[in-house]
C-alpha cells in the first residue's frame, strides 16, 4: 500500500512508421478549418517525414446523419444546406473515405482541395459514427 516513484526511459525506434488518417468535419461551422487544412495539407506529411522515413497520410470526412435531428430534411436544404443561399454547399452525408493512406503529399493536397463544406443542424453530432467507420 506504499507509493513508489520510478523513472522510465525509452527511445523511439528509428524509422518507425507513422500513419495519420485525417478525419475532417465538413459541417458549415468548420469552414475556416477546411480552408486551413487545404493550405497546410501537404505540410502535415512533410512534418511526419521529419520524424520518420515511413510516414503516410489519409483523409476522410463527415457531416452528419442525413435524418432529423441531425440535418434539416427539407428537400431544398438537403440539396444546399448552407445558411447563406449565395454560397453553395454539398449535400450532407454521414461519412466518406476520400483518400487511403499514401506517402504522396501532392495527392493528399489535391484530394483535400476538392472538398466542399456542407451543413447540419449542429446540435447532435455524427462524428463518433465517422470515427467508427475509419476504424473498421
Amino acid at each position: 500500500g506504499q507509493a513508489v516513484a520510478f523513472n522510465v526511459t525509452f527511445r523511439r525506434a528509428k524509422g518507425y512508421p507513422i500513419d495519420l488518417y485525417y478525419l475532417m468535419d465538413l459541417s458549415y461551422s468548420m469552414v475556416d478549418d477546411l480552408i486551413n487544412v487545404k493550405k497546410l495539407g501537404g505540410d502535415l506529411l512533410r512534418a511526419l517525414n521529419d520524424i520518420t522515413e515511413s510516414g503516410r497520410i489519409g483523409f476522410g470526412s463527415f457531416v452528419d446523419k442525413t435524418v432529423l435531428p441531425f440535418v434539416n430534411t427539407h428537400p431544398e436544404k438537403l440539396r444546399n444546406p448552407c445558411p447563406n443561399k449565395e454560397k453553395e454547399c454539398q449535400p450532407p452525408f454521414a461519412f466518406r473515405h476520400v483518400l487511403k493512406l499514401t506517402d504522396n503529399s501532392k495527392q493528399f493536397e489535391t484530394e483535400v482541395g476538392k472538398q466542399l463544406i456542407s451543413g447540419n443542424l449542429d446540435a447532435p453530432e455524427g462524428g463518433l459514427d465517422a470515427m467508427m467507420q475509419v476504424a473498421a
